[in-house]
């Protein structure tokens, strides 16, 4: 799964404090979580 966002972000220092993350969705009455450990990876450039 990726998650694209900023550096700087909230969302970026809280993985580099603690890379456990879960990611859900939810559809109605339906819904999926993931639950892991996140990497912060930078584009080559």
């Amino acid at each position: 799964m990726r998650i694209i966002t900023s550096d700087g972000t909230q969302k970026v220092r809280n993985i580099e404090r603690d890379p456990r993350a879960t990611v859900a969705q939810v559809s109605g009455a339906q819904w999926v979580s993931i639950a892991g450990r996140a990497v912060v990876m930078h584009p080559a450039a």
